[in-house]
């Protein structure tokens, strides 16, 4: 097999993204359908089968970069953390102004609560002494 940078024009360093644009930039190029003539078809077919193994190996490749991260747990296992990270944060304390939003949001529920309430026994009254409502 061919080298497959070669073919896509990237260098071995490239990530999924840049893979993806130069194989969408070859196909675009060389696609069967972009020609007419028989001869030219055949060398064509034969051109994007070639980019499309290509872009398959260097996707592979990419793909075996990314397997050899090592899981959460071994991350950790291998670099824990301090002891004292969680006692080092410093310890908030709610201002007045929180506190106050706070309770303005616990108003703001209450009222909206006790008019969804209202607007429901509304509408429950409104059918059982207007039947003529539901028809």
């Amino acid at each position: 097999m061919k080298d497959c940078w070669k073919i896509l024009g990237i260098s071995k360093t490239s990530d999924r993204l840049a893979i993806r644009k130069a194989y969408r930039d070859r196909i675009k190029r060389w696609h069967p359908d972009t020609v007419r003539s028989p001869e030219m078809i055949r060398h064509y077919t034969i051109k994007c089968a070639e980019i499309n193994d290509a872009y398959r190996q260097a996707l592979d490749y990419c793909s075996s970069e990314i397997d050899a991260f090592p899981s959460l747990e071994d991350w950790f296992r291998q670099n824990p953390l301090p002891h004292d990270a969680m006692a080092s944060r410093p310890q908030q304390t709610p201002s007045e102004t929180t506190h106050d939003r706070s309770v303005w949001a616990t108003v703001r529920h209450f009222v909206s609560v006790l008019m969804t309430f209202a607007v429901v026994l509304a509408m429950i009254t409104a059918m059982l002494f207007c039947p003529a409502w539901l028809r």
